[in-house]
């Protein structure tokens, strides 16, 4: 499909995506369209979209993106705003919202910058150390092939950054230990 986002999700809402080929939701249906929604607020579509807020101190990213995202997240990302600095929050420990950072941390230590802050609920610590012991599990067995749609043949990377900062609910964020 080609168009805005707002066409694609108007074909979503009013039933007329293709959503077993053409506009599947776990696939970009798009090709990882960037577009900016409204002034400060740019939208990522990926397998799991990732939104850029521009506070006006720097960006916010929600969620980040897969590990197969990274170029196309940080490309638009740097399209729309070249040198602001940048936060995210991952929404949860799910694999294509948590691998979007690598490519910042290597730009910060480029170019002198303090390292991103990344922002969690503290339980995803958990669940990223599981995903470690079952890293061999997760990939490429015809459950994992058949749930999220992509063969990874370099095996189950459990390359992401851990969150600088932890949050419980009803508490504010505290720096990670």
């Amino acid at each position: 499909m080609t168009g805005t986002v707002r066409e694609l999700a108007e074909a979503y809402w009013d039933g007329t995506a293709d959503l077993t080929y053409a506009q599947h939701p776990v696939l970009p249906a798009g090709g990882r369209l960037a577009e900016e929604l409204q002034p400060g607020v740019l939208y990522l579509e990926s397998m799991a979209s990732v939104t850029a807020v521009d506070t006006g101190d720097g960006l916010v990213l929600l969620d980040t993106g897969a590990f197969f995202d990274r170029g196309a997240v940080f490309g638009g990302v740097r399209q729309w705003r070249p040198t602001a600095r940048l936060a995210a929050v991952f929404s949860h420990h799910h694999v294509d919202h948590v691998f979007g950072t690598a490519p910042f941390e290597a730009e910060s230590l480029e170019r002198g910058w303090e390292q991103p802050t990344v922002y969690a609920h503290e339980d995803v610590a958990a669940n990223f150390a599981r995903y470690v012991r079952t890293a061999g599990w997760n990939s490429g067995t015809p459950a994992s092939r058949r749930q999220s749609g992509w063969r990874s043949p370099a095996g189950w990377t459990v390359s992401w950054s851990a969150p600088s900062s932890w949050s419980t609910p009803g508490t504010r964020a505290s720096p990670a230990t």
